[in-house]
């Protein structure tokens, strides 16, 4: 998987996006309309430590919440849960075997010309967050290109030569370092959505690291094929997780992992299907015995003492 996602769609529905004290407003946005919603907008707060304020210097946009916010097409949701669900769940690569996503609308966000945001990473809105998703209406503007990082990868996301008839989607793991570069000239209208783990037994997404699987892949398949020299008399191959589980943690499955292992398992788990592998967890225990040898100093010490 990924740690972004960026396409863009020339078949996306309409929304019939309507803003409550505005109306029903019109795509392609134009000069009138958009500050007919920044009538209706405030600025946009930016997270400074355990506070939110508004700071034009770090961000300069403007919002209106969800609430606010509502699409005259029924056919809008379904294309956005379709987003969240297919296309960019299997970009940022979470494991197949969790169910569907919650998406919920968090903010609409306008932005207009000089409007910038420092390089940030998102918080989560909502318990079970883990990923951003942007829809780009179609507003023509230039600029604004958005970078993401990640593990030393920086990307850049740049939708503006097609903003002006199409939709444009966007997403990244909220802990993905990103900046947008300013506008330099027209309206950038979004839709954010948080994207929220729903899978009860099932750890939440974790930001892949890039892990490369095709050497485990091959290795596997030789293994199958009966093409070492040597194999364990036992058919088994151990790996050792980061963190340390309690057997009553591992009676809960994929649920107990953290950290590395969630993204580690998530990866390997389809390499090993696909071979017909069954991958367990569990505990390893090493147990000793012999007999402790004495040299008689016990004894003569209970002799004397005794």
């Amino acid at each position: 998987g990924s740690f972004y996602h960026c396409t863009t769609d020339q078949n996306a529905p309409n929304p019939g996006l309507f803003i409550d004290g505005l109306g029903l407003v019109g795509l392609l946005l134009n000069h009138q309309e958009a500050q007919l919603i920044i009538s209706q907008s405030v600025q946009a707060l930016f997270g400074e430590g355990a506070e939110t304020v508004v700071d034009t210097q770090v961000q300069d946009t403007w919002e209106i919440d969800a609430k606010s916010v509502s699409f005259k097409n029924s056919r809008w949701q379904t294309y956005v849960d379709q987003l969240a669900s297919k296309t960019v769940w299997s970009t940022l690569g979470v494991a197949p075997y969790t169910s569907k996503p919650q998406c919920d609308l968090y903010k609409l966000l306008l932005y207009q010309q000089g409007s910038h945001l420092l390089p940030h990473q998102d918080t989560a809105k909502a318990p079970g967050m883990f990923a951003t998703i942007v829809v780009v209406l179609p507003s023509a503007f230039q600029g604004r290109e958005v970078h993401v990082s990640h593990a030393g990868t920086t990307k850049i996301l740049d939708v503006s030569q097609a903003s002006g008839f199409d939709t444009s989607i966007l997403a990244w793991y909220t802990d993905v370092m990103h900046e947008v570069k300013p506008i330099t000239a027209g309206y950038r209208l979004t839709l954010s959505y948080n994207l929220i783990h729903t899978s009860p037994n099932i750890p939440p997404p974790a930001l892949p690291e890039q892990m490369n699987m095709l050497p485990l892949r091959e290795c596997l398949e030789k293994w199958n094929a009966n093409g070492f020299e040597t194999t364990p008399e036992t058919p088994l191959v151990a790996y050792l997780l980061h963190h340390q589980y309690s057997s009553d943690n591992l009676d809960n499955g994929r649920e107990c992992l953290k950290g590395k292992d969630v993204n580690m398992i998530a990866q390997l788990l389809p390499v090993a299907k696909s071979l017909g592998i069954v991958i367990c967890l569990g505990n390893l225990e090493r147990t000793v015995t012999g007999i402790v040898e004495d040299e008689g100093y016990g004894y003569h010490r209970r002799g004397r003492w005794g």
